[in-house]
């Protein structure tokens, strides 16, 4: 795998001048008839496959090595976080068939059942994972080989954008480097390296080391699949009538792994404005929307059955922006696409808790309307810039927060204000741009594959070391409290678990922080008060367990499912 993924990086340095060409051009002046010139390409694709085939082989290879390589550490560390809370669940581990699955939500069997929650399908892969009887390897393994696959579908994707809207007479001549003959090159390359990035970025790694990651990646697989079938709709026989089909039902199935699939649609919407913008094809657009549409209907009819048509409401200290107004709330949803473009860019600190209070929800007067504007400005000064230079690149510019269309928190608040898993489709957006950007500014291919190499090698390790913060649950609470040092569940996790270790005088520490943020903190005050009594300050803790007991009469629903969990800031949403 390492020597492939050299020769792949090695590839990027330019391929040497071939001494035939010359010799293979027609010369000038001399008529050639139309046949002539097809045999003469048909033996030049012929004698080329072997290098084309081996190519794509040490290609594939290569981003396989680089989507596994940084989770095999990884692979038989403890579950924690929300997969104890689902898996530890006895129908799903003896009753959960294709026959029953359709009739329960997603909690079914937990303390969370009766949740707003319906993924079939990923269901059925757990339960598939779960009587392996394992332990964790199963689970991490089919993440791991699901987000190698995903990876491989980024780059195919990729490629058909640039090679569909670079060639359009709307896309500016040289957007891709000149001086390549071979256009299915000239689109790989660039989509190759956007592809890579994905596969190693830190980012996507909430998605691969959580079991109920699951969702993310089998409907970021489906939704590609859908969404190539609708490439292929605008150049297939008879109307293109089994690339929809094959769409519709790649939809389903990435409905039926995570509802947020939905947003594919919004997706699809801007593929036809960016390819009708470059004069491209786009496909049987309006059919696939109509298809689609009807798809969506069917699915949330059956998902209504179950969990009912609405959302629920969720916890508070999970998502602040369920209090406040309309306004406010899609102000801040705005400026949140801001935080999850810069974690894409640096992905430094990762965690799996921005609740209440790591990210301040700021009121519309004075900050919340400037700030949704500064944003808003900025991102439309740089899709404009992009506009420019090339189609491809202001589609994947657009791309992110159009696969946010469910999750962003502007249609209706979800279940977090900010979730890392969530940017896992949103991510094919930014890490193809950034392989756009690689491969057009460069200024010589030594340099390309330097930045190339670095990027991946830096992007590699991160992703690694994230996946050591799972070694064993005192290690994750401890990094997730270290990332997150205002969210105030974070950090009573943290203050439990030292108290639960026998580190009763550490404990206070966190816990005082969660009750300085939220002063009427239930939990954090109850474990105030086990402290201080193990402390033998019996005055203090009888103090603690009584503003327990008055915060939780007063705003103990604020906290929601969130008093239950025992592994993490749960339940996943």
């Amino acid at each position: 795998m390492v020597r492939s993924l050299l020769h792949q990086l090695r590839g990027f340095a330019g391929r040497p001048p071939d001494p035939e060409a010359g010799s293979r051009r027609r010369p000038v002046g001399v008529k050639t008839s139309p046949s002539f010139l097809h045999c003469n390409r048909l033996r030049e694709s012929v004698q080329q496959a072997p290098h084309h085939v081996a190519r794509a082989f040490l290609s594939t290879t290569a981003l396989v090595a680089l989507a596994v390589l940084p989770y095999l550490g990884s692979l038989r560390h403890p579950l924690l976080h929300d997969d104890r809370t689902l898996l530890d669940n006895a129908w799903l581990e003896r009753d959960a068939e294709p026959s029953t699955i359709l009739s329960r939500d997603f909690w079914y069997g937990t303390d969370h059942a009766g949740s707003d929650l319906y993924r079939p399908l990923t269901i059925l892969t757990l339960a598939a994972n779960l009587r392996a009887n394992a332990g964790a390897l199963p689970f991490r393994l089919t993440n791991a080989l699901l987000h190698a696959t995903v990876s491989l579908l980024v780059w195919r994707a990729l490629s058909r954008i640039f090679r569909i809207l670079e060639a359009g007479p709307g896309g500016p001549a040289g957007s891709l480097r000149r001086g390549e003959a071979d256009g299915t090159r000239r689109s790989s390359t660039p989509a190759w390296i956007g592809a890579a990035l994905f596969a190693a970025h830190p980012l996507a790694s909430e998605s691969v080391l959580f079991a109920v990651g699951r969702a993310e990646l089998l409907a970021g697989a489906f939704g590609l699949l859908a969404f190539l079938a609708v490439l292929e709709s605008g150049r297939a026989r008879a109307g293109g009538v089994a690339a929809i089909f094959l769409s519709a039902v790649f939809f389903l199935l990435a409905l039926g792994s995570k509802e947020s699939a939905a947003a594919w649609l919004a997706v699809v919407i801007g593929w036809w404005l960016a390819a009708r913008r470059a004069g491209r094809s786009p496909g049987r657009i309006r059919t696939v929307l109509m298809v689609w549409s009807g798809v969506l209907v069917l699915f949330l009819a059956g998902r209504a059955r179950v969990v009912g048509w609405l959302p629920a409401d969720p916890p508070w200290i999970d998502n602040p922006l369920v209090a406040v107004d309309l306004a406010t709330r899609v102000a801040n949803a705005v400026r949140l696409q801001a935080v999850y473009y810069a974690k894409m860019i640096v992905p430094h600190r990762l965690s799996v808790d921005y609740g209440f209070d790591q990210i301040p929800v700021l009121p519309l007067i004075p900050w919340g309307l400037p700030a949704m504007l500064g944003v808003a400005v900025i991102w439309a000064a740089i899709a404009w810039g992009l506009a420019r230079r090339s189609s491809a690149a202001l589609f994947l510019w657009c791309f992110t927060p159009l696969a946010f269309a469910v999750t962003g928190n502007v249609l209706f608040p979800i279940g977090v204000l900010l979730a890392e898993r969530l940017a896992y489709v949103p991510l094919v957006g930014a890490c193809g741009l950034a392989g756009w950007l690689i491969w057009r500014y460069s200024p010589t291919p030594v340099i390309r594959m330097g930045i190339v190499v670095a990027a991946l090698g830096v992007a590699e390790a991160r992703t690694a070391e994230r996946g050591r913060d799972l070694r064993d649950l005192v290690t994750f609470v401890e990094a997730t409290a270290t990332a997150s040092p205002r969210a105030v569940k974070a950090l009573a996790n943290a203050g439990r678990t030292r108290l639960r270790t026998g580190r009763v005088l550490e404990a206070v520490d966190p816990l005082e922080r969660a009750i300085e943020l939220w002063p009427e903190y239930p939990r954090a005050l109850a474990l105030m008060a086990s402290a201080q009594e193990r402390l033998g300050n019996s005055a203090a803790a009888d103090d603690y367990r009584r503003r327990a007991r008055l915060a939780f009469e007063r705003g103990g629903a604020r906290t929601g499912a969130e008093t239950g969990s025992d592994h993490g800031p749960g339940p996943e949403r």
